[in-house]
């Protein structure tokens, strides 16, 4: 309905129907849930670093035989991935706790902007901790694809 007083760039608003009353909650819905996605995705991932860190170790002592001495250089380089997990572990936490702010509930435009600023600096650590994570990873597999080729050459053993 509009008043006589709109003009032709205002928003026509229609009568409420199921069906517009099952969209405008599918859209709260949506304004709710864009929060909590960011912060149940942090709070997994924070289990998942974690984790990565044991398994890679016992990966790392499976395929070294135990009458293999690593270099100190060696060693460090193996170091890596755990260092890697770790540290988007941290980051998952960072992005995972709440952010205090101070915004009216009165004022609708602060409400939308600390929640867009919320959703931004989630997704910022989300992307940051996946990332590190993921270099974990292809750093861990070839790390142990190396370490399990050399384990049996004499040659690279020191």
């Amino acid at each position: 309905m509009t008043s006589p007083n709109d003009t032709n760039d205002s928003v026509r608003v229609s009568d409420v129907t199921p069906h517009n009353r099952a969209l405008y909650e599918a859209g709260k819905s949506l304004l709710i849930d864009s929060v909590k996605t960011g912060m149940d995705f942090c709070k997994f991932m924070i289990g998942v670093a974690t984790g990565a860190i044991p398994t890679y170790l016992a990966l790392l002592k499976l395929a070294v035989p135990q009458s293999v001495q690593l270099s100190r250089a060696n060693i460090l380089i193996a170091l890596g991935p755990p260092v890697l997990f770790l540290f988007s572990a941290v980051v998952f936490v960072i992005g995972y706790f709440p952010r205090t702010s101070k915004f009216s509930l009165d004022i609708v435009d602060e409400i939308d902007a600390e929640r867009n600023d919320t959703i931004a600096r989630r997704r910022q650590y989300a992307v940051i901790g996946f990332v590190a994570f993921c270099l974990g990873i292809a750093s861990s597999i070839s790390i142990l694809v190396f370490v399990a080729a050399s384990a049996g050459n004499p040659a690279t053993q020191h």
